[in-house]
């Protein structure tokens, strides 16, 4: 399995109107972006989910620091028995 990293992205977008362009209004979109295998591919999220999608990308972010970490303790831990 390739491993994947996941971040979000907040973009302005223009809503599609008739009026003109100095008239538009923007408003803010978010996506989840993620990147697997050397290539990102984006999904919009929908306002009712942005809550949960920031959470679950929060806590994501914190088991891959956790993973690093324990990682970090057993390259030392193996150092150690090889002297």
């Amino acid at each position: 399995m390739v491993p994947s990293r996941h971040s979000l992205g907040t973009f302005r977008h223009l809503r599609q109107s008739q009026l003109p362009l100095r008239s538009r209004s923007t408003h803010k979109s978010l996506y989840l972006v993620q990147s697997q295998a050397g290539k990102l591919r984006q999904i919009c999220v929908p306002k009712a989910w942005q809550q949960r999608v920031r959470q679950a990308v929060n806590d994501y972010h914190l088991m891959q620091e956790l993973i690093e970490e324990v990682s970090e303790l057993e390259w030392k831990r193996l150092q150690e028995k090889k002297r």
